[in-house]
């Protein structure tokens, strides 16, 4: 019972980061990200999903790596109404809840790197299949 109930929760986080939700989203880039120990927050402003990735050192930020495996994930998710991600990277912090304010202000000096990637999109027809299993 538990891991039929584990399914469900699982798929209902897909279907929801599918439809666009932005917290879904960081719930699957989480666990996506785990094994690199990077841990995502997003916002959606101005129609581009602005995603921060922190870890612990630079070494597991080393940007083509992150990029790659954060497009691969968001592709494969292909959520609703995001075409355009702006990947950004730092030291890990202690809980600023006002991230996205501080590296608009002052980017240079709050980020490693960043970098705006656009997604592909799926096939209308096969996003549709895909919606409704």
């Amino acid at each position: 019972m538990q891991t039929a109930q584990t399914n469900a929760t699982v798929n209902d986080i897909l279907g929801q980061a599918r439809q666009g939700s932005v917290a879904a989203i960081i719930q699957v880039l989480n666990e996506r990200l785990a094994d690199a120990q990077i841990r995502t927050r997003a916002i959606l402003a101005d129609g581009v999903l602005q995603l921060l990735c922190e870890a612990p050192n630079a070494e597991q930020l080393e940007q083509v790596t992150v990029v790659e495996r954060v497009r691969g994930i968001l592709e494969d998710l292909s959520p609703r109404g995001i075409h355009k991600v702006n990947v950004n990277s730092r030291i890990v912090r202690e809980q600023q809840l006002l991230w996205f304010e501080e590296i608009t202000r002052d980017p240079e000096n709050q980020l490693l790197w960043s970098e705006l990637i656009k997604l592909k999109q799926p096939n209308p027809i096969s996003r549709f299949l895909r919606d409704r299993q």
